[in-house]
């Protein structure tokens, strides 16, 4: 058995299926009404393609694993984890400066989370943080997409 799989694995490979597995988990999060099944994938393919950008990716890479690792856990009601990784993707913002779509985007993931906690307030807060940092965001059709999203979360903050 080999412990060290970056000695099997190069690093063109670790990108391609770091990539691959995101998209899959994209493809997953649009399923309509998914089955438990296809839940435990959702989540599998996120966490492995979080492990392949650690392998081989930049600290964007693994902020913006972490934004989706909190985007599936809050889409099939795993609170705590979507928190602990909303959390983790906004502290990589933060410290690495990533850019205004980043950060609005960090804080639209905690909102999410915060909102499958039942923490509606404190989620609020998270929504109003989001609309503060995307203002800055230059392109207007990635304003437009988290202003999409900040609707969709603004329902379920008003529970």
């Amino acid at each position: 058995m080999h412990d060290r799989p970056n000695e099997l694995i190069d690093a063109h490979t670790h990108t391609a299926l770091a990539k691959a597995l995101f998209n899959r988990s994209w493809t997953l999060l649009d399923v309509p009404t998914r089955t438990p099944e296809q839940n435990d994938e959702l989540i599998a393919t996120a966490q492995a393609s979080f492990w392949h950008w650690l392998q081989v990716g930049t600290p964007k890479h693994h902020e913006r694993a972490h934004w989706l690792l909190a985007r599936c856990c809050a889409a099939v009601g795993r609170g705590p984890q979507a928190l602990h990784h909303a959390d983790q993707c906004l502290v990589s913002c933060e410290l690495h400066d990533h850019g205004a779509f980043d950060l609005a985007f960090a804080h639209e993931a905690r909102a999410r989370a915060l909102i499958t906690l039942g923490l509606h307030e404190e989620a609020i807060d998270a929504l109003d943080a989001a609309a503060l940092e995307g203002a800055a965001i230059a392109s207007d059709e990635d304003r437009g997409w988290l202003t999409e999203n900040l609707k969709s979360l603004h329902a379920g903050a008003s529970v």
